[in-house]
């Protein structure tokens, strides 16, 4: 477990970017000495594409200027103070080509300090293999829920709402809905996914 690796995680809607964004501003403007300002990379999936394309901005608005990859080919993490990754769930093939955990495990044996967000589960509830193994690496995860969009309970469960059978289908509001335990499991039954 690396203590300079934090991970923000959950379902749609639950504040996973807001969080990541919350740090990037942090490091960004809130320095008191700009001599000793850290060395910032901020990096998102090329292919996310929803909001903006060279952009992190949240459902709610918030945004900060990010590199979209397509291959961690050349990019070197240990070059910078902190690395801020959004929607680490991409950051696999056919997505992004390279091997993210690797780039982030030598950053972190070189001091660097790396934030990173993205879902944990599909919405089938099956793990995305690069959430699992950051979250497996982290010294600092926080599990983040939503509000059930038909109860109001804690939602911990993203649920997808169209006919698409793609593990990948990049949505929002239109698409998915954040559910608890209860009603995701009622919806996956009616759904046959």
């Amino acid at each position: 477990m690396f203590s300079n690796l934090c991970v923000f995680t959950g379902p749609m809607f639950s504040g996973k970017t807001e969080s990541l964004l919350k740090e990037i501003l942090w490091s960004s403007f809130f320095v008191n000495d700009l001599a000793s300002q850290p060395r910032c990379l901020v990096l998102k999936p090329a292919m996310d594409v929803r909001y903006a394309n060279d952009e992190i901005v949240s459902h709610a608005g918030a945004r900060a200027a990010a590199t979209p990859v397509r291959s961690l080919d050349g990019v070197d993490f240990t070059q910078y103070d902190r690395v801020f990754i959004d929607e680490m769930q991409f950051f696999d093939a056919p997505h992004v080509e390279g091997d993210l955990v690797a780039e982030v495990r030598r950053a972190l044996i070189e001091g660097v300090k790396v934030y990173a967000s993205g879902l944990d589960l599909d919405y089938r509830g099956e793990p995305f293999r690069v959430s699992a193994d950051m979250i497996a690496m982290a010294g600092d995860v926080r599990r983040m829920s939503s509000c059930c969009d038909l109860c109001g309970a804690d939602a911990q469960f993203t649920a997808r709402f169209s006919a698409s059978r793609s593990r990948v289908d990049l949505g929002a509001g239109e698409s998915y809905k954040a559910l608890c335990q209860r009603h995701w499991i009622g919806h996956v039954r009616a759904q046959g996914v």
